[in-house]
């Protein structure tokens, strides 16, 4: 088995640096950027919009921003935790915790809404249905904001890392993360991108996702 990549580490800025809801807006401090791709092919399909991730950690709160090129703008959602992906446009975070058999799935769709979906372990049977899946989500602050002109949307949320664990449960140094996307288009056809080196076009492969590290607590 082939030894496993280096962790890309997040910055750690100041809780205080991003007090209030529009922490996003520019996401001027240190940030590790992640382009989207798909590294399943041997080069982008023509209909592939470029896009952005921007993660930061805040305290134990890892901060997201993202921005999507996207020619057609759409969703049909109008509530949280429906199933985003099959209603138009959706951004979705891929997490799992080292040491953790479980992960967690957040989406979010141009509308700002949110699904929030927890997996017992990485086999998990997903093809009957997900609803046993859905969790009350722990994100509580999400924002989105589009440009209809530039033809982009953006993106923001916070994730507070504690909550993805078991109570009491100290906050592992690695994770696995994969940031990814439904693009659809104006005949209902789609394309998919992810920041993860994915061999396959399929979310759900942990092997692949991005290994990330936590820097330790400053004193």
């Amino acid at each position: 088995m082939p030894p496993l990549p280096s962790p890309l580490t997040i910055p750690r800025i100041s809780p205080e640096r991003v007090q209030g809801p529009t922490f996003f807006d520019d996401f001027d401090f240190p940030n590790l950027s992640l382009p989207f791709g798909q590294a399943w092919l041997p080069a982008l399909e023509p209909a592939f919009r470029p896009g952005t991730v921007r993660l930061a950690l805040a305290g134990d709160t890892l901060l997201v921003s993202a921005t999507l090129s996207d020619d057609h703008i759409t969703t049909t959602a109008t509530a949280d935790q429906q199933f985003l992906w099959e209603l138009g446009d959706v951004f979705e975070i891929f997490m799992q915790a080292e040491g953790h058999s479980d992960y967690h799935e957040f989406q979010l769709s141009p509308g700002n809404h949110l699904l929030s979906l927890h997996y017992p372990h990485p086999a998990a049977d997903r093809t009957r249905g997900l609803a046993s899946y859905l969790r009350p989500s722990p994100i509580r602050d999400h924002e989105v904001e589009i440009e209809p002109t530039a033809r982009r949307w953006h993106v923001a949320l916070r994730l507070p890392l504690s909550s993805l664990l078991p109570p009491g449960a100290p906050l592992p140094l690695i994770w696995q993360m994969a940031a990814c996307r439904y693009d659809y288009h104006k005949d209902g056809t789609f394309t998919l991108a992810s920041t993860a080196q994915l061999t396959k076009p399929q979310f759900h492969r942990i092997a692949d996702w991005t290994r990330i590290k936590l820097p330790p607590p400053t004193a």
